[in-house]
């Protein structure tokens, strides 16, 4: 089992399923990835739009399959209400919203059989430090593969150089990197 940290957009990601947040409170309210993933896939984001229930409370991550006919990558779409535009959440409140989101995203691929799951990372419009976030996201996936055979591949993508950089030196300080190519982090969880 391990975690990949890939320099790149997500959403031109190979993957079983893309994670996006939203704002659960109600439509529109869709964070960045969300809107790129909407802007490049208008097809499969109309399909999945209408689709999505609302409301949905902080940390609830809710799975849809993706028509294969759609020019899409991805099987299936993970809906993940992380983002909060109403309340003040602390620092461990936000940690615990997205590392709830995250295993029930990690669960809900683990039942459909995908290989992989992609993300960016998860610090919502919430100004966590990416190093927190990142940290976060690498315990929760740790703690579901534990004692498990077999479990999807967590992907996690950044797009800008500074951001990629400043994770890339975290991981070499703080996980057991399989491989480091540049671009690329592989990170063993077994």
């Amino acid at each position: 089992m391990h975690i990949e940290v890939v320099h790149g957009s997500v959403i031109d990601a190979q993957s079983g399923a893309i994670m996006l947040t939203v704002d659960g409170a109600s439509q529109g309210l869709e964070g960045n990835i969300a809107r790129a993933f909407s802007r490049k896939y208008p097809d499969a984001w109309e399909e999945l739009e209408y689709d999505i229930e609302y409301p949905m409370s902080l940390g609830v991550a809710r799975m849809y399959a993706i028509d294969h006919e759609l020019e899409c990558p991805f099987s299936h779409c993970v809906v993940a209400s992380t983002l909060n535009h109403i309340d003040t959440l602390s620092d461990l409140e936000k940690i615990q919203v997205i590392s709830t989101a995250l295993n029930s995203t990690l669960a809900l691929a683990s039942s459909k059989r995908l290989g992989s799951v992609c993300s960016g990372i998860l610090s919502g419009g919430w100004r966590l430090e990416i190093e927190e976030a990142f940290s976060a996201m690498v315990r929760v996936y740790q703690s579901f593969v534990s004692g498990r055979p077999a479990s999807s591949v967590l992907k996690i993508y950044i797009l800008g150089d500074k951001e990629f950089k400043s994770i890339g030196s975290f991981i070499e300080k703080h996980y057991q990197v399989e491989l480091n190519d540049g671009d690329f982090y592989r990170i063993g969880c077994s």
